[in-house]
């Protein structure tokens, strides 16, 4: 699993990306829909849609978003923040 270094790093994501294909799980932690970066101690200038449309083209396959504004409030999936992002949540 990648996380700030998916989106810092691209020579290091296409390197994982060669070496275990689909396998590769990148993290996006979003905070009012923009990246956080540094286990949300950064703030990024990146949509949080762009950035998932941005590393499907570069060929990640599976995320792991946590909408950092909801996680941890027992107020269910924030819904909201999928809008105009390629990633399509999992069946429960």
């Amino acid at each position: 699993m990648l996380g700030t270094a998916a989106l810092r790093n691209p020579d290091l994501l296409e390197t994982a990306l060669k070496a275990y294909e689909d396998r590769i799980v990148v993290s996006v932690d979003a905070r009012g829909g923009r990246v956080a970066l540094q286990g949300w101690t950064e703030q990024g200038r990146v949509d949080a849609a762009d950035a998932v449309r941005r590393l499907t083209e570069a060929g990640v396959a599976r995320f792991v978003y946590t909408p950092i504004d909801v996680d941890g409030t027992m107020e269910g999936p924030d819904w909201r923040s999928w809008r105009g992002s390629p990633m399509q949540p999992m069946p429960s």
